[in-house]
Protein backbone atom coordinates (compact mmCIF):
# COMPACT_ATOMS: atom_id res chain seq x y z
CA UNK A 1 0.00 0.00 0.00
CA UNK A 2 3.03 2.62 0.94
CA UNK A 3 4.60 1.77 -2.68
CA UNK A 4 1.36 2.48 -4.45
CA UNK A 5 0.75 5.58 -2.58
CA UNK A 6 4.33 6.79 -3.39
CA UNK A 7 3.86 5.86 -6.93
CA UNK A 8 1.09 8.19 -6.80
CA UNK A 9 2.36 10.92 -5.35
CA UNK A 10 5.11 10.98 -7.72
CA UNK A 11 2.76 11.51 -10.45
CA UNK A 12 0.91 13.90 -8.28
CA UNK A 13 4.33 15.98 -7.83
CA UNK A 14 5.22 15.69 -11.48
CA UNK A 15 2.26 17.07 -12.62
CA UNK A 16 1.74 19.79 -10.07
CA UNK A 17 5.15 20.88 -10.94
CA UNK A 18 4.10 20.71 -14.64
CA UNK A 19 0.87 22.50 -14.17
CA UNK A 20 2.21 25.04 -11.57
CA UNK A 21 6.23 25.27 -11.81
CA UNK A 22 7.90 26.70 -8.51
CA UNK A 23 8.83 30.61 -8.52
CA UNK A 24 12.16 30.08 -8.01
CA UNK A 25 14.18 27.28 -9.94
CA UNK A 26 17.52 28.57 -8.79
CA UNK A 27 17.40 26.13 -6.11
CA UNK A 28 20.09 26.73 -3.84
CA UNK A 29 21.19 29.89 -5.17
CA UNK A 30 22.34 32.81 -3.10
CA UNK A 31 20.70 35.99 -3.05
CA UNK A 32 22.96 39.12 -4.22
CA UNK A 33 23.58 40.24 -0.15
CA UNK A 34 24.83 36.90 0.66
CA UNK A 35 26.88 36.39 -2.08
CA UNK A 36 29.16 40.17 -1.14
CA UNK A 37 29.42 38.40 2.21
CA UNK A 38 32.01 35.25 2.12
CA UNK A 39 30.75 34.09 5.83
CA UNK A 40 27.06 33.21 4.36
CA UNK A 41 26.23 30.08 2.56
CA UNK A 42 23.04 28.67 1.31
CA UNK A 43 22.52 25.36 3.24
CA UNK A 44 23.98 22.10 1.34
CA UNK A 45 21.05 20.30 -1.10
CA UNK A 46 20.50 16.78 -0.72
CA UNK A 47 20.92 15.61 -4.27
CA UNK A 48 17.28 14.16 -5.52
CA UNK A 49 15.52 13.26 -8.56
CA UNK A 50 14.64 15.58 -11.11
CA UNK A 51 11.19 17.57 -10.49
CA UNK A 52 10.75 15.02 -7.58
CA UNK A 53 13.60 15.90 -5.84
CA UNK A 54 13.55 14.30 -2.46
CA UNK A 55 10.05 13.15 -2.03
CA UNK A 56 10.35 9.44 -2.68
CA UNK A 57 13.21 8.52 -0.07
CA UNK A 58 12.00 11.08 2.47
CA UNK A 59 8.71 8.96 2.28
CA UNK A 60 9.49 5.79 2.24
CA UNK A 61 12.82 6.04 4.87
CA UNK A 62 11.27 8.93 6.78
CA UNK A 63 13.31 10.19 10.02
CA UNK A 64 15.97 7.60 8.72
CA UNK A 65 16.16 9.53 5.72
CA UNK A 66 16.74 13.13 7.98
CA UNK A 67 19.09 11.06 9.70
CA UNK A 68 21.32 10.25 7.40
CA UNK A 69 21.05 13.51 6.12
CA UNK A 70 22.42 15.10 9.09
CA UNK A 71 25.15 13.05 9.16
CA UNK A 72 26.49 13.53 5.70
CA UNK A 73 25.45 16.88 5.35
CA UNK A 74 25.77 18.45 8.90
CA UNK A 75 23.41 20.64 11.03
CA UNK A 76 21.53 22.52 8.10
CA UNK A 77 20.67 21.06 4.55
CA UNK A 78 18.16 21.48 2.03
CA UNK A 79 15.67 19.05 0.88
CA UNK A 80 13.27 19.70 -2.39
CA UNK A 81 9.67 18.14 -3.48
CA UNK A 82 8.30 19.29 -6.35
CA UNK A 83 10.02 22.85 -5.89
CA UNK A 84 9.18 23.32 -2.32
CA UNK A 85 12.59 23.86 -0.55
CA UNK A 86 12.87 22.42 2.71
CA UNK A 87 15.48 23.33 5.14
CA UNK A 88 16.59 21.31 8.23
CA UNK A 89 18.01 22.99 11.49
CA UNK A 90 20.08 20.84 14.18
CA UNK A 91 22.83 23.00 15.83
CA UNK A 92 21.44 24.39 19.47
CA UNK A 93 22.13 28.11 18.60
CA UNK A 94 19.55 27.39 15.32
CA UNK A 95 16.56 25.46 17.17
CA UNK A 96 16.80 28.60 19.75
CA UNK A 97 16.82 30.81 16.69
CA UNK A 98 14.68 29.03 14.96
CA UNK A 99 11.85 28.61 18.00
CA UNK A 100 12.29 32.53 18.86
CA UNK A 101 11.59 34.22 15.51
CA UNK A 102 9.48 36.71 15.09
CA UNK A 103 6.32 35.92 13.03
CA UNK A 104 7.70 38.49 10.41
CA UNK A 105 10.85 35.92 10.22
CA UNK A 106 9.41 32.69 10.57
CA UNK A 107 5.93 32.30 10.30
CA UNK A 108 3.76 29.18 11.55
CA UNK A 109 0.20 29.84 10.39
CA UNK A 110 0.88 29.65 6.12
CA UNK A 111 3.27 26.55 7.55
CA UNK A 112 0.70 24.56 8.76
CA UNK A 113 -2.74 25.72 6.69
CA UNK A 114 -2.06 22.29 4.52
CA UNK A 115 -2.83 20.74 7.66
CA UNK A 116 -5.76 22.48 9.03
CA UNK A 117 -7.29 22.80 5.49
CA UNK A 118 -6.61 19.80 3.51
CA UNK A 119 -7.00 17.45 6.83
CA UNK A 120 -9.71 18.61 9.05
CA UNK A 121 -11.18 21.06 6.55
CA UNK A 122 -10.83 24.23 8.54
CA UNK A 123 -11.46 26.95 6.13
CA UNK A 124 -8.05 29.38 5.91
CA UNK A 125 -10.41 32.60 6.23
CA UNK A 126 -11.79 31.11 9.15
CA UNK A 127 -9.47 29.47 10.97
CA UNK A 128 -6.58 31.86 10.67
CA UNK A 129 -7.84 34.78 12.16
CA UNK A 130 -8.84 32.89 15.10
CA UNK A 131 -5.56 31.02 15.64
CA UNK A 132 -4.23 33.15 18.77
CA UNK A 133 -7.71 33.14 20.72
CA UNK A 134 -8.15 29.57 20.31
CA UNK A 135 -4.26 29.04 21.51
CA UNK A 136 -4.95 31.39 24.51
CA UNK A 137 -8.12 30.37 25.09
CA UNK A 138 -7.12 26.48 24.74
CA UNK A 139 -4.35 27.69 27.78
CA UNK A 140 -6.51 28.99 30.10
CA UNK A 141 -9.20 25.86 29.66
CA UNK A 142 -6.89 22.97 29.77
CA UNK A 143 -3.23 24.28 30.27
CA UNK A 144 -1.40 25.47 33.28
CA UNK A 145 -3.59 28.96 33.19
CA UNK A 146 -6.16 26.31 33.90
CA UNK A 147 -5.14 24.28 37.11
CA UNK A 148 -8.65 24.28 38.38
CA UNK A 149 -9.59 22.77 35.27
CA UNK A 150 -6.97 20.04 35.31
CA UNK A 151 -8.07 19.21 38.59
CA UNK A 152 -11.33 18.92 37.98
CA UNK A 153 -10.44 17.01 34.77
CA UNK A 154 -8.04 14.65 36.56
CA UNK A 155 -11.01 13.59 39.15
CA UNK A 156 -13.49 12.89 36.14
CA UNK A 157 -10.92 10.69 34.10
CA UNK A 158 -9.85 8.76 37.21
CA UNK A 159 -13.00 6.63 37.19
CA UNK A 160 -13.55 6.73 33.53
CA UNK A 161 -10.21 4.97 33.03
CA UNK A 162 -10.66 2.68 36.06
CA UNK A 163 -13.78 1.30 34.37
CA UNK A 164 -11.68 0.89 30.77
CA UNK A 165 -8.68 -0.96 32.73
CA UNK A 166 -11.38 -3.32 34.01
CA UNK A 167 -12.70 -4.46 30.77
CA UNK A 168 -9.16 -5.31 29.95
CA UNK A 169 -9.03 -8.22 32.53
CA UNK A 170 -12.38 -9.90 30.63
CA UNK A 171 -11.20 -9.22 27.54
CA UNK A 172 -14.54 -7.16 26.72
CA UNK A 173 -15.20 -4.53 24.22
CA UNK A 174 -15.51 -1.08 25.18
CA UNK A 175 -18.62 -0.42 23.15
CA UNK A 176 -20.93 -1.88 26.25
CA UNK A 177 -24.30 -1.08 26.95
CA UNK A 178 -25.05 -0.37 31.02
CA UNK A 179 -26.47 -3.56 31.40
CA UNK A 180 -23.61 -5.66 29.78
CA UNK A 181 -21.18 -3.48 32.07
CA UNK A 182 -22.88 -4.07 35.13
CA UNK A 183 -23.01 -8.16 33.73
CA UNK A 184 -19.18 -7.69 33.43
CA UNK A 185 -18.60 -6.07 36.65
CA UNK A 186 -20.25 -9.30 38.55
CA UNK A 187 -18.43 -11.83 36.29
CA UNK A 188 -15.08 -9.79 36.54
CA UNK A 189 -15.96 -9.61 41.22
CA UNK A 190 -16.53 -13.29 41.34
CA UNK A 191 -14.28 -14.87 38.74
CA UNK A 192 -10.86 -16.30 39.51
CA UNK A 193 -8.62 -12.56 39.91
CA UNK A 194 -5.19 -14.40 39.60
CA UNK A 195 -6.24 -15.85 36.10
CA UNK A 196 -3.83 -14.23 33.21
CA UNK A 197 -5.40 -12.59 30.26
CA UNK A 198 -3.33 -11.72 27.28
CA UNK A 199 -3.91 -8.28 25.26
CA UNK A 200 -2.80 -6.46 22.64
CA UNK A 201 -1.32 -3.20 24.43
CA UNK A 202 -1.28 -0.35 21.87
CA UNK A 203 -4.50 -1.15 20.14
CA UNK A 204 -5.99 -1.49 24.20
CA UNK A 205 -4.16 1.99 25.51
CA UNK A 206 -5.76 3.71 22.67
CA UNK A 207 -9.60 2.35 22.85
CA UNK A 208 -9.04 3.23 26.60
CA UNK A 209 -8.02 6.95 26.78
CA UNK A 210 -10.12 7.27 23.39
CA UNK A 211 -13.29 6.34 25.54
CA UNK A 212 -12.10 7.75 28.95
CA UNK A 213 -11.08 11.20 26.99
CA UNK A 214 -13.70 12.04 24.90
CA UNK A 215 -16.13 11.33 27.54
CA UNK A 216 -14.22 13.66 29.92
CA UNK A 217 -13.55 16.81 27.47
CA UNK A 218 -16.73 16.33 24.62
CA UNK A 219 -19.24 14.90 26.88
CA UNK A 220 -21.00 11.67 27.70
CA UNK A 221 -23.57 12.48 25.50
CA UNK A 222 -21.41 12.21 22.48
CA UNK A 223 -20.04 8.87 23.22
CA UNK A 224 -23.46 7.72 23.73
CA UNK A 225 -25.43 9.06 21.08
CA UNK A 226 -23.23 7.47 18.33
CA UNK A 227 -21.15 4.95 20.67
CA UNK A 228 -17.12 4.18 20.42
CA UNK A 229 -17.58 1.49 18.35
CA UNK A 230 -18.40 3.85 15.75
CA UNK A 231 -16.27 6.56 16.79
CA UNK A 232 -13.51 5.07 17.40
CA UNK A 233 -12.76 2.90 14.32
CA UNK A 234 -13.73 6.42 12.28
CA UNK A 235 -11.06 7.94 14.52
CA UNK A 236 -7.94 5.84 14.08
CA UNK A 237 -8.89 5.43 10.05
CA UNK A 238 -8.74 9.14 9.74
CA UNK A 239 -5.46 9.34 12.26
CA UNK A 240 -3.75 6.51 10.38
CA UNK A 241 -4.31 8.14 7.20
CA UNK A 242 -3.15 11.75 8.40
CA UNK A 243 0.09 12.53 6.35
CA UNK A 244 -0.97 11.41 3.43
CA UNK A 245 -4.19 13.14 3.81
CA UNK A 246 -1.92 16.43 4.11
CA UNK A 247 -0.14 15.64 0.80
CA UNK A 248 -0.48 16.88 -2.45
CA UNK A 249 -2.28 13.73 -3.59
CA UNK A 250 -6.44 14.15 -3.94
CA UNK A 251 -8.51 12.57 -1.59
CA UNK A 252 -10.62 10.89 -4.04
CA UNK A 253 -7.76 8.94 -4.05
CA UNK A 254 -7.76 8.59 -0.69
CA UNK A 255 -11.08 6.78 -0.13
CA UNK A 256 -9.93 5.39 3.60
CA UNK A 257 -9.36 8.73 4.63
CA UNK A 258 -12.43 10.41 2.90
CA UNK A 259 -14.80 8.07 4.24
CA UNK A 260 -13.46 8.61 7.92
CA UNK A 261 -13.37 12.17 7.99
CA UNK A 262 -17.22 11.93 6.46
CA UNK A 263 -18.46 9.67 9.18
CA UNK A 264 -16.74 12.09 12.17
CA UNK A 265 -17.77 15.47 10.62
CA UNK A 266 -21.49 14.07 10.50
CA UNK A 267 -21.52 12.50 13.86
CA UNK A 268 -19.60 15.87 15.51
CA UNK A 269 -22.61 17.71 13.45
CA UNK A 270 -25.03 16.14 14.72
CA UNK A 271 -24.09 16.42 18.35
CA UNK A 272 -23.18 20.22 17.91
CA UNK A 273 -26.71 20.89 17.05
CA UNK A 274 -28.02 18.48 19.76
CA UNK A 275 -26.06 20.46 22.22
CA UNK A 276 -24.35 17.49 23.30
CA UNK A 277 -20.80 20.00 24.13
CA UNK A 278 -22.66 22.27 26.48
CA UNK A 279 -20.62 22.17 29.64
CA UNK A 280 -17.93 20.58 28.98
CA UNK A 281 -13.74 21.88 27.28
CA UNK A 282 -14.79 21.55 23.96
CA UNK A 283 -18.25 23.71 24.61
CA UNK A 284 -16.66 26.51 26.28
CA UNK A 285 -13.94 26.53 23.33
CA UNK A 286 -16.52 26.45 20.53
CA UNK A 287 -18.33 29.81 22.91
CA UNK A 288 -15.19 31.61 23.04
CA UNK A 289 -13.72 31.51 19.45
CA UNK A 290 -16.09 32.53 18.01
CA UNK A 291 -15.96 30.18 14.98
CA UNK A 292 -19.03 30.52 12.64
CA UNK A 293 -21.57 27.25 12.58
CA UNK A 294 -20.66 25.97 9.47
CA UNK A 295 -17.12 25.67 10.38
CA UNK A 296 -17.17 24.53 14.14
CA UNK A 297 -17.51 21.27 13.44
CA UNK A 298 -14.23 20.88 11.59
CA UNK A 299 -12.72 22.87 14.41
CA UNK A 300 -14.21 19.95 16.82
CA UNK A 301 -12.66 17.47 14.56
CA UNK A 302 -8.62 19.04 15.00
CA UNK A 303 -9.11 19.43 18.54
CA UNK A 304 -10.22 15.78 18.85
CA UNK A 305 -7.07 14.81 16.77
CA UNK A 306 -4.35 16.77 19.12
CA UNK A 307 -6.76 14.97 22.22
CA UNK A 308 -5.36 12.01 21.36
CA UNK A 309 -2.71 11.25 18.25
CA UNK A 310 0.41 11.79 20.81
CA UNK A 311 -1.45 10.97 24.27
CA UNK A 312 -2.27 7.00 22.84
CA UNK A 313 1.19 6.61 21.63
CA UNK A 314 3.17 8.22 24.57
CA UNK A 315 1.48 6.16 27.18
CA UNK A 316 2.02 3.52 25.46
CA UNK A 317 5.70 3.80 24.81
CA UNK A 318 5.99 4.43 28.72
CA UNK A 319 4.68 1.45 29.90
CA UNK A 320 6.69 -0.35 27.40
CA UNK A 321 9.74 0.93 28.99
CA UNK A 322 8.66 0.85 32.43
CA UNK A 323 7.69 -3.25 31.44
CA UNK A 324 11.59 -4.00 30.07
CA UNK A 325 13.89 -6.36 32.82
CA UNK A 326 16.01 -3.47 33.53
CA UNK A 327 13.32 -0.99 34.63
CA UNK A 328 10.62 -2.59 36.32
CA UNK A 329 12.42 -4.08 39.18
CA UNK A 330 13.49 0.02 39.47
CA UNK A 331 11.10 2.62 38.43
CA UNK A 332 8.18 0.76 37.50
CA UNK A 333 8.56 -0.72 41.26
CA UNK A 334 9.36 2.57 42.64
CA UNK A 335 6.32 4.48 41.19
CA UNK A 336 4.11 1.39 42.31
CA UNK A 337 5.35 2.08 45.61
CA UNK A 338 5.06 6.06 46.04
CA UNK A 339 1.28 5.47 44.85
CA UNK A 340 0.99 2.38 47.55
CA UNK A 341 1.97 4.90 50.30
CA UNK A 342 -0.83 6.70 49.91
CA UNK A 343 -3.37 4.21 49.77
CA UNK A 344 -6.48 5.25 50.75
CA UNK A 345 -5.81 9.04 49.91
CA UNK A 346 -8.14 9.39 46.64
CA UNK A 347 -5.90 12.75 45.95
CA UNK A 348 -2.80 10.80 45.76
CA UNK A 349 -2.51 9.37 42.13
CA UNK A 350 -3.99 12.97 40.65
CA UNK A 351 -1.03 14.68 42.29
CA UNK A 352 1.44 12.59 41.40
CA UNK A 353 0.00 12.84 37.93
CA UNK A 354 -0.20 16.95 38.30
CA UNK A 355 3.59 16.80 39.40
CA UNK A 356 6.14 17.52 36.59
CA UNK A 357 9.23 16.64 39.09
CA UNK A 358 7.27 13.27 40.44
CA UNK A 359 8.71 10.12 39.03
CA UNK A 360 5.73 9.03 37.29
CA UNK A 361 5.08 12.09 34.94
CA UNK A 362 9.44 12.07 34.36
CA UNK A 363 9.11 8.28 33.24
CA UNK A 364 6.43 9.73 30.63
CA UNK A 365 8.07 12.70 29.45
CA UNK A 366 11.45 10.85 28.82
CA UNK A 367 9.45 8.78 26.90
CA UNK A 368 8.05 11.43 25.06
CA UNK A 369 11.79 12.50 24.28
CA UNK A 370 12.60 8.83 22.84
CA UNK A 371 9.63 8.85 20.42
CA UNK A 372 9.02 12.43 19.92
CA UNK A 373 7.81 13.30 16.44
CA UNK A 374 10.16 13.78 13.30
CA UNK A 375 9.31 17.57 12.14
CA UNK A 376 8.47 21.21 13.78
CA UNK A 377 7.94 23.74 11.09
CA UNK A 378 7.38 27.10 9.99
CA UNK A 379 7.77 29.17 6.94
CA UNK A 380 10.12 31.75 6.01
CA UNK A 381 8.56 35.04 6.04
CA UNK A 382 11.39 37.19 4.13
CA UNK A 383 15.12 36.09 3.32
CA UNK A 384 17.41 36.23 6.62
CA UNK A 385 20.71 35.11 7.61
CA UNK A 386 20.93 32.08 10.57
CA UNK A 387 23.89 31.67 12.67
CA UNK A 388 24.06 28.57 12.81
CA UNK A 389 27.06 27.89 15.06
CA UNK A 390 30.50 29.28 15.56
CA UNK A 391 31.88 31.49 12.48
CA UNK A 392 28.90 29.73 10.17
CA UNK A 393 26.00 31.70 8.65
CA UNK A 394 23.26 30.46 6.29
CA UNK A 395 21.23 31.97 4.30
CA UNK A 396 17.14 31.22 4.43
CA UNK A 397 15.03 32.34 1.82
CA UNK A 398 12.13 33.69 1.27
CA UNK A 399 9.60 30.94 1.24
CA UNK A 400 11.49 28.40 2.20
CA UNK A 401 9.79 25.23 4.86
CA UNK A 402 12.22 25.92 7.65
CA UNK A 403 12.01 22.44 9.83
CA UNK A 404 13.85 21.16 13.11
CA UNK A 405 13.39 17.43 13.89
CA UNK A 406 13.19 16.85 17.49
CA UNK A 407 13.10 12.54 17.08
CA UNK A 408 16.88 13.23 15.38
CA UNK A 409 17.80 16.34 17.95
CA UNK A 410 16.66 14.29 21.12
CA UNK A 411 19.67 12.05 20.43
CA UNK A 412 22.08 14.61 20.07
CA UNK A 413 24.83 14.94 22.98
CA UNK A 414 24.95 18.73 22.76
CA UNK A 415 20.97 18.82 24.30
CA UNK A 416 21.68 16.04 26.01
CA UNK A 417 24.86 14.69 27.47
CA UNK A 418 24.40 11.66 29.37
CA UNK A 419 24.02 9.05 26.65
CA UNK A 420 20.65 10.05 25.11
CA UNK A 421 19.64 7.08 23.92
CA UNK A 422 19.29 5.53 26.82
CA UNK A 423 15.56 5.53 29.12
CA UNK A 424 17.07 7.50 32.13
CA UNK A 425 13.99 9.73 34.46
CA UNK A 426 16.99 11.46 35.94
CA UNK A 427 18.15 12.72 33.08
CA UNK A 428 18.87 16.33 33.10
CA UNK A 429 16.90 18.65 30.63
CA UNK A 430 17.73 19.52 27.16
CA UNK A 431 20.24 21.98 27.58
CA UNK A 432 20.03 25.55 24.89
CA UNK A 433 21.77 28.21 24.75
CA UNK A 434 20.62 30.79 26.64
CA UNK A 435 21.45 33.36 24.26
CA UNK A 436 22.25 33.24 20.72
CA UNK A 437 23.55 36.50 20.83
CA UNK A 438 27.57 36.41 19.39
CA UNK A 439 29.84 38.87 19.71
CA UNK A 440 31.84 39.80 16.22
CA UNK A 441 35.53 40.37 16.42
CA UNK A 442 37.60 40.91 13.39
CA UNK A 443 34.44 40.14 11.26
CA UNK A 444 34.53 36.75 12.91
CA UNK A 445 31.83 35.39 15.89
CA UNK A 446 33.63 34.34 18.92
CA UNK A 447 30.92 32.98 21.62
CA UNK A 448 30.41 35.03 24.73
CA UNK A 449 30.11 34.14 28.01
CA UNK A 450 26.34 34.05 27.58
CA UNK A 451 26.44 30.86 24.94
CA UNK A 452 28.53 29.14 27.42
CA UNK A 453 25.75 29.67 30.23
CA UNK A 454 24.13 26.83 29.67
CA UNK A 455 20.75 26.18 30.96
CA UNK A 456 18.02 23.55 31.63
CA UNK A 457 14.52 25.93 31.10
CA UNK A 458 14.08 29.38 29.82
CA UNK A 459 15.91 29.78 26.62
CA UNK A 460 13.04 29.03 25.14
CA UNK A 461 9.24 29.32 26.43
CA UNK A 462 8.03 25.89 26.85
CA UNK A 463 11.08 24.08 25.73
CA UNK A 464 13.31 22.64 28.89
CA UNK A 465 13.16 19.23 31.36
CA UNK A 466 12.72 15.90 29.93
CA UNK A 467 10.54 16.28 27.16
CA UNK A 468 12.87 18.74 25.22
CA UNK A 469 11.35 19.97 22.08
CA UNK A 470 8.28 17.37 21.95
CA UNK A 471 5.80 20.24 23.07
CA UNK A 472 7.02 22.36 20.40
CA UNK A 473 8.08 26.22 21.84
CA UNK A 474 7.81 29.77 22.29
CA UNK A 475 4.79 31.43 20.80
CA UNK A 476 3.88 28.45 19.49
CA UNK A 477 4.04 25.69 22.03
CA UNK A 478 1.94 23.16 23.03
CA UNK A 479 -1.50 25.02 24.49
CA UNK A 480 -2.32 21.60 26.38
CA UNK A 481 0.88 20.87 27.81
CA UNK A 482 -0.51 20.57 31.51
CA UNK A 483 -3.33 18.46 31.04
CA UNK A 484 -1.45 16.00 28.27
CA UNK A 485 0.89 15.41 31.50
CA UNK A 486 -1.49 14.79 33.69
CA UNK A 487 -3.73 12.80 31.55
CA UNK A 488 -0.50 10.71 30.63
CA UNK A 489 0.36 10.12 34.23
CA UNK A 490 -3.13 9.34 35.24
CA UNK A 491 -3.25 7.05 32.66
CA UNK A 492 0.17 5.02 33.17
CA UNK A 493 -0.24 5.18 36.68
CA UNK A 494 -3.76 3.73 36.96
CA UNK A 495 -2.30 0.73 34.70
CA UNK A 496 0.83 0.26 36.77
CA UNK A 497 -1.57 0.37 40.14
CA UNK A 498 -4.74 -1.76 39.09
CA UNK A 499 -2.41 -4.71 37.09
CA UNK A 500 0.01 -7.28 37.36
CA UNK A 501 1.05 -6.86 33.75
CA UNK A 502 4.33 -8.73 31.95
CA UNK A 503 5.46 -8.50 28.08
CA UNK A 504 5.19 -11.53 26.33
CA UNK A 505 8.65 -11.97 24.68
CA UNK A 506 10.23 -13.91 22.00
CA UNK A 507 9.41 -17.47 22.25
CA UNK A 508 5.61 -16.82 23.69
CA UNK A 509 3.80 -14.56 20.81
CA UNK A 510 0.14 -14.54 20.79
CA UNK A 511 0.28 -13.74 17.56
CA UNK A 512 2.06 -14.04 14.27
CA UNK A 513 2.00 -10.49 13.49
CA UNK A 514 5.62 -9.06 13.08
CA UNK A 515 7.26 -5.72 12.83
CA UNK A 516 7.36 -4.49 9.12
CA UNK A 517 11.25 -3.71 9.52
CA UNK A 518 11.31 -0.10 9.97
CA UNK A 519 13.72 0.10 12.38
CA UNK A 520 15.76 3.66 13.05
CA UNK A 521 19.43 4.16 11.29
CA UNK A 522 20.63 5.91 14.29
CA UNK A 523 22.71 3.09 16.27
CA UNK A 524 22.68 -0.92 16.08
CA UNK A 525 19.80 -0.66 18.37
CA UNK A 526 16.73 1.09 18.87
CA UNK A 527 17.00 4.34 21.46
CA UNK A 528 15.59 3.10 24.66
CA UNK A 529 15.21 -0.40 23.77
CA UNK A 530 18.44 -1.58 23.51
CA UNK A 531 17.56 -5.40 23.38
CA UNK A 532 14.49 -5.40 20.85
CA UNK A 533 11.80 -6.71 23.34
CA UNK A 534 9.38 -3.81 22.24
CA UNK A 535 8.24 -2.91 18.73
CA UNK A 536 10.50 -0.71 16.47
CA UNK A 537 8.92 2.95 16.27
CA UNK A 538 7.52 3.91 12.56
CA UNK A 539 10.10 5.91 11.62
CA UNK A 540 8.47 6.62 7.94
CA UNK A 541 5.88 8.72 9.84
CA UNK A 542 7.10 11.96 10.53
CA UNK A 543 4.24 13.97 12.17
CA UNK A 544 3.76 13.24 15.76
CA UNK A 545 4.72 10.71 18.62
CA UNK A 546 6.17 8.02 17.00
CA UNK A 547 3.50 4.42 17.04
CA UNK A 548 4.56 0.95 17.46
CA UNK A 549 5.17 -0.47 13.95
CA UNK A 550 4.00 -3.66 15.13
CA UNK A 551 1.97 -5.50 17.87
CA UNK A 552 3.20 -5.38 21.41
CA UNK A 553 1.58 -8.55 23.60
CA UNK A 554 1.24 -8.35 26.84
CA UNK A 555 -0.41 -10.45 30.23
CA UNK A 556 -2.27 -8.77 32.77
CA UNK A 557 -4.28 -9.79 35.55
CA UNK A 558 -5.90 -8.12 38.71
CA UNK A 559 -2.83 -6.57 41.35
CA UNK A 560 -3.53 -8.21 44.83
CA UNK A 561 -3.49 -5.13 46.96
Amino acid sequence: MISIALATLAVVLLASWLLFPPRHRHGCATRQTAINNSTVRPPPCVVGLPLLGNALPLGKEGANFLYKCWKRYGDAFTLHAAGQKMTFLFSPHSLVHYLRAPETELSFLPAVEQWTERVFGLPPAEFLPRHHLILSSTRNLVGRKGAENIDQHAKTLMPLLKKGISKWLMNADNDLDEKQQQHQQQHLSTSNASAWVKLELSEAIAKLVFSASVEALFGAAFLQRHGAGYLYPAFFEFEQCFELAASPIPHFLQPKFRIAREKLLKAITKSYLSGDFAGFMIGDLIQVSGMPPHAVPNMILAVLWASQANTVPTAFWTIGFLLLPEHKSTYLQQIRASIDQGRGDSSTLPSFACDSSSLLIKCCMESLRLRSASTDVRMAAKDFILNNQHDEDILIEKGTMVMICPWISHMDPRLYEDQPEVFNPHRQGAALPCDTNTARVNNSCTTTSSCINRQLHGAVAGVGGLAGLAFGGGKFRCPGRSFAEMELGLVVGMIIDELEIELVVSGEEASGEKSSGASTAMSGSCPGDPHGLLPAPDVRRLVGVKVPDGPCWVRIRQRER
